[in-house]
């Protein structure tokens, strides 16, 4: 599995046209209230392949999130997800159990406050410094990662959701298949349904 996820403290109106700035990508297509179960579909070519960088955004209670189907959100920067939040609460989680690696990262009220990645078959790309300051959360290892990831109750997939896919010149190589990396339609993996 290698289910990665974003989710801010903001509503969904207010936060995706930041997002969408941010990103930096442009965008090919937006499909609104999309079938989540259909969204891998709705992502890859005949030939399986991605079309493009693709996100799924959805609202939970207080929360916005982004379900990263590609794996590229993890090319972001700790300090591009602060500027990204704006002051406001924000979690970026994901694994990948057949490499393994496993990241986490907590802002709140815009400062980062836990910063942690683990790669099993990069170990010069770890980091491991903060604390988070939500409660009964212990991140020490790539596999802490993905049980926070599997049991947040927040990042629930719910049955519809806006999907949106962006052109990225490095497509290309970043979404080929590769034997290190899971990010390939065929392999992709959601946020647990209720």
């Amino acid at each position: 599995m290698n289910p990665s996820y974003a989710r801010i403290k903001q509503n969904k109106d207010e936060f995706v046209p930041r997002f969408l700035e941010w990103i930096k990508l442009k965008k090919i297509s937006h499909l609104p209230d999309i079938e989540t179960s259909e969204s891998i579909d709705l992502s890859i070519d005949d030939d399986e392949n991605w079309i493009g960088v693709s996100v799924l955004i959805f609202e939970n209670g207080a929360w916005t999130l982004i379900q990263d189907l590609t794996g590229f959100l993890a090319t972001k920067s700790p300090e591009d997800w602060r500027i990204l939040s704006k002051g406001a609460d924000l979690i970026f989680a994901g694994y990948n159990d057949s490499v393994p690696y496993g990241q986490f990262l907590e802002i709140k009220n815009g400062e980062i406050c836990r910063d942690f990645l683990q790669d099993l078959q990069d170990p010069s790309e770890n980091r491991d410094t903060g604390k988070s300051k939500l409660k009964n959360i212990r991140i020490e290892s790539w596999i802490d990662v993905a049980g926070f990831v599997d049991e947040d109750e927040i990042a629930v997939e719910p049955d519809v959701a806006d999907l949106y896919i962006f052109e990225n010149q490095e497509q290309r190589s970043l979404l080929e298949p590769r034997p290190d990396m899971h990010f390939h339609p065929a392999e992709a993996s959601r946020c647990r349904k209720s």
